[in-house]
């Protein structure tokens, strides 16, 4: 048997292994001799890029040095932060109860309108609609049908979330119509079905917000204080001789 057809068979033992070793969920469907040659194909690739990598060379090349010397910085700056900062957050229920007490208005919930938004091709087609908006009820059972038929024309809108569209609904008011008017989509009408004022929320409602707040801000105060007392650890040494004679020789060297 020659290398080559003994380096065959190995790579196909060894995809072979690797296909009984996969569980029934994740195994790639081959229906025909083509399947089965890209399978074969990906894992003889693959075998060459392992070996390609474990090779010592391939890690004295300058471009692969400068990706691994970056990565090993990466790393040991994500330990240093675990350990110094993410690994000393406490976000115990008390911890993060002062904190949401501390900055409750943070966590009220937004000023926001629910209205009946629908997206059409033709204006004529919008304008159509809008003045079936006009129609007491007419609105709101179209948004329940709709619903029930998995689409979703009830939507709530903020300042933040679309601040013209809101400022548009403001002015509309409750129970008002608009449209048509050109959108992103062609044309667009709503009806104004509630405009809810901002309210304050219970610590219940805002844990998850006030957790997020918390950790970022400890978070951001921590590294802070880390890097500010590695700044106080660190030495410099100013070289005046070095100094003085780059300044003399700039000086010198001037017309």
């Amino acid at each position: 048997m020659s290398r080559a057809s003994s380096s065959a068979n190995g790579s196909c033992a060894a995809a072979l292994n690797d296909w009984r070793r996969l569980s029934s969920v994740y195994r790639p469907r081959i229906k025909d001799d083509e399947g089965l040659r890209a399978l074969v194909q990906n894992s003889l690739f693959e075998r060459l890029i392992r070996e390609s990598a474990a090779r010592p060379a391939l890690e004295r090349r300058p471009e692969v040095a400068a990706v691994i010397a970056d990565r090993i910085e990466y790393h040991a700056v994500s330990a240093l932060l675990q350990r110094e900062v993410v690994g000393r957050i406490r976000t115990d229920s008390l911890t993060v109860l002062a904190h949401y007490r501390a900055h409750r208005s943070e966590f009220d919930r937004p000023a926001y309108a629910r209205i009946v938004l629908l997206h059409l091709d033709r204006e004529t087609a919008a304008d159509s609609m809008a003045k079936r908006f006009t129609v007491p009820g007419e609105a709101e059972s179209l948004a329940v049908r709709a619903e029930r038929g998995g689409v979703q024309y009830v939507l709530n809108v903020t300042a933040q979330s679309d601040s013209a569209l809101y400022a548009r609904v403001v002015r509309t008011g409750v129970g008002g119509v608009s449209g048509p008017e050109r959108g992103d989509a062609g044309w667009r009408g709503f009806k104004v079905l509630s405009l809810e004022p901002r309210a304050a929320r219970t610590f219940q409602d805002a844990r998850a917000e006030a957790e997020g707040s918390w950790y970022e801000s400890e978070s951001e105060r921590r590294v802070r204080g880390l890097i500010d007392g590695l700044k106080a650890q660190a030495k410099l040494h100013r070289n005046e001789p070095a100094l003085r004679a780059l300044v003399l020789r700039q000086t010198v060297a001037r017309p």
